[in-house]
């Protein structure tokens, strides 16, 4: 692959790092399953112990990095609109977040008591996330990547010469 492919499918993970991470860190430590504020006071076991923040966290930039990477391959090579690109972002973002937030819950024994009782409020925050991602943050950096991959470099600027007198 060359440099200049290399850095143009590299150009949608940099822009979801740039723009979804500060975003998406706001958004879990504000209303994420912990409060982080008093787990901080009261001490930092409490953070690692029956609470998934933190592999939340880290599968939310893992995400950002896997969504990141297929943006630029559905825009220029599958010719996906920039909406239909949105979604996948969002779809593949927030299924790996959400996904880790299942497993991360709890014991296997604590789903099979009632799964529909269980399931059912991370699904439904799944799929509003999705739609609401989809319109928002996740068009905002799709758009920003389209915008950056298609950009007409300038051309240099001409070096204006004097007239020169042949004698």
């Amino acid at each position: 692959m060359l440099y200049k492919e290399s850095l143009i499918y590299s150009m949608g993970t940099r822009v979801s790092f740039a723009i979804g991470l500060p975003l998406g860190l706001m958004f879990i430590l504000r209303f994420g399953p912990t409060d982080v504020s008093r787990d901080f006071t009261v001490d930092l076991f409490s953070l690692f112990y029956c609470r998934p923040i933190i592999p939340i966290i880290i599968s939310f930039i893992a995400g950002l990095y896997l969504a990141g990477e297929k943006i630029v391959i559905h825009l220029a090579d599958y010719g996906y609109s920039l909406l239909m690109t949105s979604f996948f972002f969002s779809l593949y973002l927030n299924g790996i977040v959400w996904a880790t937030y299942i497993l991360a819950m709890g014991s296997p024994f604590f789903y099979l008591d009632d799964p529909m009782e269980t399931l059912a409020p991370p699904v439904f925050w799944f799929t509003f996330c999705v739609a609401l991602t989809t319109f928002t943050a996740g068009y905002f950096i799709c758009q920003i990547t389209q915008d950056k991959m298609y950009r007409v470099p300038k051309a240099p600027p001409t070096q204006k010469t004097k007239p020169q007198d042949f004698d």
